[in-house]
């Protein structure tokens, strides 16, 4: 049983094509593509990480035509173009800086700054006293207190 228990990950990892050398702009494209197969343990997850393999039948395809489009003379970003097209945005890992994406980008960011303005304004309508925001501080002062606060302090001196 222990003997199985070693060997069969190695058995797995053979029929993955784990020892089938992939060239850099393959495995970039894994990293930037999401395995489409549907399955209900899949997760969505990159190619290069999907937890279905190495039964994956979404994996499987989508790695071969990566491939194939590799061996065609397709740059990454025509490769990618081709997914798109074939699959839609869902299938891009990270997704592309334009339209309502970019929306999406920067909407987070805006709001932070929005609620960091209300903040500052908010605080510095509450460390104003109360006299200089009813409006007019000094000319709601009683001219006869002022003279006779005038007078105590003169007699202090």
């Amino acid at each position: 049983m222990i003997l199985l228990a070693i060997v069969a990950p190695a058995a797995v990892q053979a029929q993955d094509g784990g020892v089938v050398a992939k060239s850099p702009q393959q495995r970039q494209l894994e990293q930037k593509i999401i395995c489409m197969c549907g399955s209900s343990g899949c997760v969505h997850s990159t190619l290069e990480n999907c937890p279905m393999r190495p039964v994956c039948h979404g994996h499987t395809a989508q790695t071969g035509e990566i491939q194939s489009l590799l061996n065609d003379g397709k740059g990454v970003d025509q490769v990618l173009a081709s997914f798109v097209e074939k699959y839609g945005e869902a299938v891009l890992a990270v997704p592309r800086n334009t339209g309502f994406n970019a929306l999406a980008w920067v909407l987070p960011y805006a709001l932070g700054a929005l609620g960091l303005v209300m903040i500052l304004v908010t605080a510095r309508r509450w460390s104003r006293p109360a006299a200089a925001v009813a409006g007019g501080g000094d000319a709601q002062i009683d001219p006869g207190l002022d003279a006779r606060l005038d007078d105590e302090l003169r007699n202090l001196d």
